[in-house]
């Protein structure tokens, strides 16, 4: 975890991670037990970032998760907890109180969110039990019917692919009704062609992802490597904005 945090404040950095790497916004120093973010020293005051945990809220456990491996979903499910992980990493180190989770399959990351859902048959699944608020839109059309910063965070896992050429369109709106969010996306998938919904996957780089996502610099990138041998295992990228 230290070392992704050293390498996205300064992907030049190949010091130990003992040590520190700096860049003109932050210097960033692993203390074994705790990551701290901290602003240079500056004429006048300068904040200080210090990565907490999140007691706010809960997010699901790997035994929630495990529950699906022992299902009927488990062959689309296989793997995935290792991008699930990173997301939950991140949402911990977080201070959000109020989440929208768009198109969350079978199991919302965090178990009071708010989802999203598509007014047609998902054939990726709906959660059985959904304690939050349910919202039955169709993503690619605006507005959503959500006011302005509603949300502390978003979140959308494998999604922004499968929005037909409306991508940049709904992020618009992910910045309208949330401060931050967290999108993954498949990474450089070749192959699949054996079914129709593949194609949706593949040739996604990081230049295409930049124009869905408007070109907004995010604050945390993750590559989370292949997890098997089918199409749908290959690498995925994790992207955390704050907006």
């Amino acid at each position: 975890m230290y070392r992704r945090f050293r390498k996205l404040l300064n992907p030049n950095c190949t010091l130990p991670a003992s040590q520190e790497c700096t860049q003109p916004d932050f210097t960033v120093r692993n203390h074994g037990l705790q990551l701290s973010l901290t602003a240079p020293p500056q004429a006048g005051e300068y904040p200080v970032r210090r990565i907490t945990f999140n007691t706010m809220i809960s997010t699901i456990s790997y035994n929630d998760f495990k529950e699906l491996l022992d299902s009927p979903h488990r062959e689309y499910y296989l793997g995935r907890w290792e991008y699930y992980k990173e997301v939950i990493n991140i949402i911990q180190q977080t201070e959000i109180e109020k989440v929208l989770e768009l198109g969350p399959g079978f199991l919302p990351i965090v178990k009071e969110a708010d989802v999203m859902l598509s007014p047609e048959e998902d054939h990726f699944g709906r959660p059985e039990h959904i304690t939050g608020k349910i919202i039955v839109h169709d993503a690619t059309i605006k507005p959503w019917p959500i006011p302005d910063k509603q949300y502390d965070l978003l979140i959308a896992l494998q999604v922004w692919e499968h929005l037909d050429n409306k991508q940049t369109r709904a992020f618009r709106e992910v910045q309208r009704i949330s401060k931050r969010a967290i999108l993954s996306f498949p990474f450089e998938w070749i192959g699949g062609k054996e079914k129709p919904s593949h194609r949706a996957h593949r040739g996604i780089d990081k230049e295409l992802i930049d124009d869905w996502t408007l070109n907004i610099p995010a604050r945390e990138v993750i590559e989370v490597q292949r997890t098997g041998s089918g199409f749908s295992k290959g690498k995925r990228l994790i992207y955390y904005w704050e907006f």
